[in-house]
């Protein structure tokens, strides 16, 4: 008959017959095995003989439905926050086309001012230009704030789908990577624009 002999940790116990040894396994899953067949120690969870006696493991619990909820709430707020920031950053960006073609213009009919006109000019078209940028920062800050929301969203509704037994979710708005690869194009034409111009300022 097959006898076993049984490791907790350095402290070996056996040898043992199979009705022993299954007595043994039951009150520990953890430990070592090893008979004469063997070449080395072997977990008892990895061997033929035992693995009906292990426990089934506990399954995870569900995610609470109050959690749920909560995560939602503040999913639709930044939704929101996200297409706020949105309007507010096209606004500015025509008021600041606006303003451009102000500036030039005003640099037209002011070319032959006096160079203190013409430094208040540069200095205001200056201070255009840092705007211009940081709004073209903001945008691309937006985007990946987007794409990152649209992420974390996909992934918390697909663990708490139907199939698991949790209440249904609001979709998250569809941020497609057309639309994101769209609105990076824009900011980036912005900048190249406003650089061209400098640049032929320049000359």
């Amino acid at each position: 008959m097959k006898k076993w002999l049984f490791s907790d940790n350095g402290k070996v116990t056996g040898p043992l017959d199979f009705a022993a040894a299954k007595q043994i396994v039951s009150n520990n899953p953890n430990l070592y095995a090893w008979q004469p067949s063997y070449s080395h120690w072997m977990p008892v969870n990895c061997i033929e003989e035992f693995i009906s006696l292990m426990a089934v493991p506990k399954p995870p619990e569900l995610i609470p439905s109050e959690l749920i909820e909560h995560f939602i709430t503040k999913e639709r707020d930044l939704v929101a926050k996200l297409d706020s920031l949105d309007k507010s950053l096209d606004f500015t960006n025509s008021s600041l086309a606006e303003f451009d073609q102000e500036i030039v213009f005003y640099k037209q009919l002011t070319k032959d001012c006096s160079q203190e006109v013409q430094s208040t000019l540069d200095t205001i078209e200056q201070q255009y230009a840092a705007l211009r940028q940081n709004l073209n920062g903001f945008k691309k800050a937006a985007i990946i704030a987007k794409s990152d929301l649209s992420v974390v969203s996909a992934e918390f509704h697909q663990r708490t789908s139907p199939e698991h037994s949790t209440p249904s979710v609001t979709k998250v708005p569809d941020l497609t990577e057309q639309k994101q690869a769209q609105e990076l194009k824009q900011a980036q034409e912005l900048k190249q624009a406003q650089e061209l111009k400098q640049a032929q300022e320049l000359k």
